[in-house]
């Protein structure tokens, strides 16, 4: 009968209702030290529409932990109905503009940033209340505890190996060999100098009139770093790993860093 003491096979007696508290207790606790783990480690929620994640303005996203991959973005129509200080009156930015339009090429066109290399940080949230006006607690947290130090290597990284793959007709594995991925994971890992924070900017957008699916907030942190500075310190660190693959990887790596900043 419910609620009545049990031998277990011990042959202690143990009561139901004590063995469901006792559980429950374990597994609130259990909870709670997952999620003390998951904040101090700086963990994002999974972006599956309910969390956001943290992404780079390539195709095949930023990290360096998942497989690469070389697909082209997807392109969505969309409309902006809200974005930072559009209450006050205040104008969206000429870089979120060209980033919206282009990705980091479009702002790298802008002529004011001539002589530097423009990277965003982007985070986004879908829309799943009533929109207030406002950047959700978890994307002003991200904003507010951006890090350019931090974030920069994974946003070049990310840049340095699309550059690679660009215009390709088979894997970059398969191009560049070993030359390739000892590329990617020291471009992950490499400290690089002058990068520093220009600014940020927050947009809401809803899909547009030949588009489905639910809107969304795009927090974007705007990074910029000397082209000279960076583009000695990216030679220097690939020039070293030109001879890890086959002869025929070897000289393809080789050509295309000759030209790699072109069209960077």
């Amino acid at each position: 009968m419910p609620g009545t003491a049990r031998q277990g096979a011990s042959g202690d007696y143990f009561h139901p209702i004590c063995y469901f508290i006792g559980m429950k207790s374990r597994f609130l606790s259990i909870s709670a030290l997952v999620l003390l783990f998951f904040f101090a480690c700086g963990g994002n929620p999974a972006a599956d529409g309910r969390g956001f994640r943290e992404t780079a303005s390539v195709p095949g996203g930023n990290s360096p932990e998942g497989p690469f991959n070389e697909s082209p973005p997807q392109i969505h129509e969309s409309r902006i109905a809200d974005h930072t200080g559009k209450a006050e009156g205040r104008d969206i930015p000429r870089w979120v503009e060209a980033y919206l339009a282009g990705g980091d090429a479009g702002v790298d066109a802008l002529p004011e940033y001539e002589n530097v290399y423009a990277f965003i940080g982007e985070n986004r949230m879908m829309i799943e209340t009533e929109p207030q006006g406002a950047l959700p607690a978890p994307l002003e947290n991200w904003r507010r505890n951006f890090d350019v130090g931090r974030a920069f290597p994974r946003l070049a990284a990310a840049r340095i190996r699309y550059r690679f793959i660009r215009g390709l007709s088979a894997s970059a594995a398969d191009v560049y060999g070993k030359c390739y991925d000892a590329s990617v994971k020291a471009a992950y890992a490499a400290r690089y100098s002058g990068p520093w924070k220009e600014g940020d900017f927050w947009v809401r957008e809803e899909p547009g009139e030949n588009s489905e699916g639910d809107g969304s907030y795009r927090c974007l942190v705007f990074v910029l770093v000397p082209k000279d500075i960076f583009e000695r310190e990216v030679q220097e660190m690939l020039n070293p790993l030109k001879d890890l693959g086959t002869k025929d990887q070897n000289s393809a790596f080789e050509k295309t860093l000759e030209v790699f900043f072109e069209g960077f």
